[in-house]
């Protein structure tokens, strides 16, 4: 039995069977469990080592989530590759699926911010998902299947999901090729646990990367933070008001940005986070981005399933599938009384007539021959070999 139920103002699909719904107790424990072995923050870092330097927002749960119900709908070297690029190598597809319905259900529970998480996926009306596909993305992702008409429908689902921070995830209308979708819209809003005094008339300044100064409006509040600091860098845990969820801000030194990028992940876990009365002064902010995901997938391990995708998706028919594009869009603004952010990622599937599996490797780096044909006679018209460099 499955009905729709709005939680933290986001509507999710909850499913009951005979074995009844998972306990929040088993659902914390599995989440520590999960938690170990996250590698969602180090998948991060290296999306942003990709891009050029500068701002940057994106939700890594977001792209992960995308990436993962495409998992689901591949397997052999095209689901091996999305969890190479995802930092998880030699991962249990099951064990995976259980840790993201865990993380879901628990993300949706009742709590004094909100998190709205939404997954979907879109097929064209002569293409049809599997029925074991669809079953596992409404019952391990909470998510909903949908015909794919356009984009007015995707963007209006994307928009309602986070309350209208992304109005569009697709910006053109789709080309013939594609035939699915499968997108995730990610919203959060937050107050902090305790409100920044804003400095009015007090715009101080701000260094940027390239050495310029700007006046930018400013926000303080001394109080006990968790701190923790290091040879290169300061970072504070700003709390929200649920107490579970902060905002946490690495400050390399000057001239340390780029090195301390690769350590956060250590920054993180380091066990001397400590509370500390801290004098938190940091500036009202808002970024929004969009990013193309293609090359840096390709270049973290995503290598082949751009070209040819192994198919456990659609109903078998004589195309071929492959990956189109792997789009992501994330906003956040950060003031006085907290933070709302949102996020989308959408990954495009196309159809292809022609046969492409796994190239195979030819290296010439030995001796080999060569001859130049005349294909309608037969005629051999140079022959030759190379055996040695001249």
């Amino acid at each position: 039995m499955r009905w729709w139920t709005s939680i933290g103002g986001v509507a999710l699909m909850a499913g009951l069977t005979g074995c009844g719904v998972t306990s929040s107790e088993q659902v914390n424990a599995n989440l520590e469990e999960s938690l170990e072995q996250n590698r969602q923050l180090e998948f991060a870092v290296q999306l942003v080592d990709h891009e050029d330097e500068g701002n940057h927002v994106m939700s890594p749960f977001s792209i992960y989530l995308s990436l993962m119900m495409v998992a689901n709908g591949t397997s052999g070297d095209s689901e091996q590759e999305i969890y190479t690029a995802l930092q998880l190598d030699d991962v249990d597809r099951e064990e995976e699926n259980r840790k993201i319905h865990d993380w879901l259900t628990y993300l949706s529970m009742d709590r004094d911010v909100e998190i709205g998480i939404a997954n979907s996926i879109w097929a064209k009306e002569h293409v049809t998902f599997l029925e074991r596909y669809v079953a596992t993305i409404e019952d391990t992702f909470y998510g909903e299947a949908r015909e794919l008409t356009g984009v007015k429908g995707i963007n209006d689902w994307v928009s309602g999901k986070t309350k209208g921070e992304i109005n569009r995830i697709v910006e053109e209308e789709l080309s013939e090729s594609i035939v699915a979708l499968l997108v995730n819209a990610t919203y959060f809003y937050g107050e902090w646990q305790f409100p920044f005094t804003l400095l009015e008339g007090h715009n101080e300044k701000f260094t940027n990367l390239d050495g310029s100064v700007e006046s930018v409006e400013w926000m303080n509040r001394v109080d006990d933070f968790r701190y923790v600091e290091g040879e290169q860098y300061q970072a504070v845990q700003l709390s929200y008001a649920d107490e579970e969820t902060s905002l946490k801000i690495v400050l390399p030194d000057e001239g340390a940005f780029t090195d301390v990028l690769h350590e956060i992940p250590a920054i993180m876990s380091n066990k001397k986070w400590s509370t500390e009365e801290v004098n938190v002064q940091i500036p009202t902010f808002e970024l929004d981005h969009n990013y193309n995901l293609n090359n840096v997938l390709q270049q973290l391990g995503m290598e082949t399933i751009f070209t040819y995708m192994e198919n456990n998706m659609f109903e078998e028919n004589k195309m071929n599938y492959a990956i189109d594009d792997v789009i992501h869009k994330a906003t956040i603004e950060v003031d006085e009384k907290g933070t709302e952010a949102a996020a989308a990622t959408a990954v495009s599937v196309i159809e292809t007539s022609a046969s492409m599996t796994s190239p195979i490797n030819f290296t010439a780096n030995r001796p080999f021959y060569f001859l130049i044909e005349h294909e309608p006679t037969g005629a051999t018209l140079f022959f030759g070999s190379y055996a040695e460099v001249n």
